[in-house]
C-alpha cells in the first residue's frame, strides 16, 4: 500500500476515460493503465466495489469505488494495481509486483 493515493489514468482502447455507473459497473472494458510513467496493458480486473466515508453526513460523504487491475508492462512486468476512483478520477492506493 503507498502512504498516499497516486493519480493514474485508466483508459480504454480509444484512450477515453474508464468511469463507474451508478450500478457500480465499469462504463467501459479498461486498455491501459498509466501510473507515474509507467503504462500498463490491461489483462484482467476485478470490481469495481464501491464504497462510501461518512455516508450518515449527507455534506460530508465521500463516494468511492475500488478496482483491482493487472498490467503489462513494455518491458513485460506484470504488476497488480488497487485503485480508486473519487470526484471522477483514478488513483493508486497499492501496487505489487
Amino acid at each position: 500500500m503507498l502512504s498516499e493515493p497516486e493519480p493514474a489514468a485508466l483508459v480504454d482502447r480509444a484512450g477515453g476515460d474508464v468511469g463507474i455507473t451508478g450500478d457500480a459497473e465499469l462504463t467501459v472494458p479498461p486498455s491501459r493503465l498509466v501510473h507515474g510513467g509507467t503504462v500498463c496493458e490491461v489483462v484482467s480486473w476485478a470490481g469495481p466495489w464501491p464504497a462510501g466515508e461518512r455516508w450518515w453526513d449527507e455534506q460530508a460523504v465521500v463516494r468511492a469505488a475500488h478496482l483491482r487491475v493487472v498490467g503489462v508492462a513494455a518491458d513485460g512486468a506484470r504488476l497488480a494495481f488497487l485503485l480508486i476512483r473519487t470526484g471522477g478520477k483514478w488513483a493508486v492506493e497499492g501496487v505489487c509486483g
